[in-house]
């Protein structure tokens, strides 16, 4: 069953395939002909004008206001983060809860691959577990631009020794040092 849906009695399949709407618009432009058409009939039709020249009355002003009551609109204040804090205070996990917590870190985590982890995960425990002084450890420099390197011909372990902060000039020299011994 199809509904009519315009006075001609067309349904909207109809009207899609009469005015080109539909899958020929997947990934396309549409038209500047076609723009100022929809804009025509938008404005015969009074779409999106029904409010112009409106205002609204107390009662629904009214009623739009307690619907919002209680919606947080942007970030907190200072005053409410300690509303919060006060309210929460007292409140803990149970005693099961709070066993839970912390027993399924690192090597108890049914996820944990020890030295099998690849190679972008250990780059991010390298970032996590080693300290950054904010200086190259091979020549010094101070930066913000620290990379993690392998000192240890790249055999990704876990062990913090292995690795260096190293500024990006002294991490390209090195890795080209490396490729180099591997190549002689």
């Amino acid at each position: 069953m199809s509904w009519k849906i315009n006075r001609k009695g067309e349904t909207r399949s109809e009207i899609a395939k009469k005015n080109n709407f539909g899958k020929w618009m997947n990934g396309k432009k549409m038209p500047e002909e076609q723009k100022l058409k929809q804009s025509e009939v938008a404005k015969k039709n009074k779409v999106g004008l029904w409010m112009k020249g409106k205002t609204l009355t107390d009662e629904i002003k009214r009623k739009i206001s307690l619907s919002n009551k209680g919606k947080i609109k942007g970030p907190m204040h200072e005053e409410t983060k300690k509303k919060i804090s006060v309210i929460n205070k007292g409140n803990h996990y149970s005693p099961e809860t709070e066993f839970k917590i912390g027993t399924n870190l690192k090597e108890n985590n049914y996820n944990w691959k020890g030295d099998d982890a690849g190679y972008f995960s250990k780059h991010i425990w390298l970032r996590k577990n080693k300290y950054n002084f904010g200086f190259c450890e091979t020549c010094g420099v101070i930066t913000k631009k620290l990379e993690v390197a392998n000192i240890k011909n790249h055999e990704y372990t876990r062990d913090i020794n292995d690795y260096n902060w190293l500024c990006i000039s002294c991490h390209r020299k090195m890795d080209s040092n490396n490729i180099m011994e591997v190549i002689n």
